[in-house]
């Protein structure tokens, strides 16, 4: 019987300082049955380059070169997927690595199990060379179904969900109109409806390494910080068509969406903005956000204080959060 070719997609902007490192890893692996699809988001320094090179000595490379950026991972990551030629997508991103026996492990639980979704362990690397691992707790020998098990990813990541994905699965999800294409954290959306889909999920040992920048967007202040509501209004949409009220899926994406709001109106009154056209789009999106009810159901999530604070409305909220900024305080 054939082995299972595992399809590796690796979205890259402006990644020459580390994707080297990431392809390096990839070749390590004791299990050679992959391919590598870069997709390179335009980028302006020499990650075309180092690709290309990589792909001179290893046919199982290949480079998908896009003419203008897409601002994010979820495009070119979908559009390497959509070209695969494997039964299973495995996303390793152009600045983390992997385990050398990450895909023989996961390559092995798949046919053990038949499983639609295979998911390794995690570990943060950080920029002063320290890590640290994301602790799991749950029974990593289990096989589960996506819907009992997506309550982990809620209101705080309980697992890293990095691994292989049924290849079906994965494109079905991208094209889902839930999903918006655009956002900043589209691909924490599409990791939920991708689980939602999968009738089982197993779990392997070895370890994805993913690399934290302090200067990413996903940390520095930046417009885009604000996508995050977007995203939180989306995936309680899908959440609440899930899931029945009451559920803890549906506390806990509460309390998620409620601790979400509460940062970004910290952060918009502080913010720089661009213009009055930004100030003004995410006004608005601050407002489609705000919900008493959901609030009110989140008081233990983020406290008396706060939920007070909030329950005065979102103005009221960015006011008083524009005056304890002053007072050299922060809530």
């Amino acid at each position: 019987m054939p082995r299972e070719l595992l399809s590796i997609v690796m979205p890259a902007y402006n990644a020459e300082a580390y994707i080297a490192e990431a392809i390096k890893s990839l070749q390590a692996q004791t299990y050679p049955h992959w391919e590598l699809i870069v997709a390179d988001d335009n980028s302006t320094d020499h990650t075309r380059d180092v690709v290309v090179s990589f792909a001179a000595s290893d046919p199982r490379i290949r480079l998908l070169r896009r003419t203008a950026n897409s601002g994010g991972a979820f495009v070119p990551r979908s559009e390497a997927a959509g070209i695969a030629k494997g039964d299973y997508i495995v996303e390793l991103d152009a600045d983390d690595y992997m385990d050398s026996d990450y895909l023989e492990s996961i390559s092995a639980r798949i046919k053990a199990t038949g499983a639609d979704i295979v998911f390794g362990n995690m570990t943060f690397v950080y920029a002063d060379g320290t890590s640290s691992p994301l602790t799991t707790r749950f029974d990593r020998q289990d096989v589960v179904d996506g819907a009992s098990h997506l309550h982990l990813t809620l209101d705080q990541w309980g697992d890293g969900c990095k691994g292989a994905i049924r290849r079906a699965i994965f494109l079905t999800a991208t094209r889902d109109p839930i999903v918006n294409g655009t956002s900043m954290s589209a691909d924490e959306l599409l990791t939920r409806v991708i689980m939602l889909q999968a009738a089982k999920i197993a779990f392997v040992e070895p370890t994805y390494y993913y690399r934290i920048h302090t200067g990413s967007t996903t940390r520095a202040m930046h417009p885009r910080l604000f996508d995050v509501l977007d995203t939180d209004m989306r995936l309680r949409r899908l959440i609440e068509s899930h899931y029945p009220s009451g559920s803890q899926e549906i506390r806990l994406i509460n309390n998620q969406a409620t601790a979400n709001l509460w940062s970004c109106l910290r952060n918009y009154a502080s913010f720089k903005f661009r213009d009055k056209q930004e100030r003004k789009r995410i006004r608005h999106m601050l407002t489609e956000a705000y919900g008493r009810r959901h609030i009110l159901k989140s008081r233990r999530r983020i406290g008396t204080l706060r939920t007070a604070i909030l329950l005065c409305g979102p103005a009221t909220t960015i006011i008083i959060q524009k005056l304890l900024s002053s007072l050299g305080k922060r809530q």
